[in-house]
């Protein structure tokens, strides 16, 4: 499956269900998704945006720890090779 088709879908999705695409879900979504594919600088961007909508979301604060952690396991199975 194409990602650039799945970002897209999900940015539609998010405004049929009258959110804007740049909402605290849709940031955390993306950061998630960032995560998973080991793009961290895209990651961090994205929980750049999620925290200056709400510095208080725990759910952006629980991914930047995941984040860090996988960082630092990527690292380091790097170094292993």
């Amino acid at each position: 499956m194409n990602l650039n088709i799945l970002i897209v879908d999900e940015e539609h999705e998010s405004h049929a269900l009258g959110r804007p695409p740049r909402d605290l879900d849709y940031c955390l979504l993306c950061a998630r998704r960032a995560i998973n594919l080991r793009e961290f600088g895209e990651a961090k961007r994205e929980l750049i945006k999620a925290l200056d909508i709400n510095p208080d979301s725990l759910r952006a604060l629980n991914l930047v720890s995941v984040m860090i952690e996988m960082r630092e396991e990527y690292r380091q199975a790097g170094s292993n090779s």
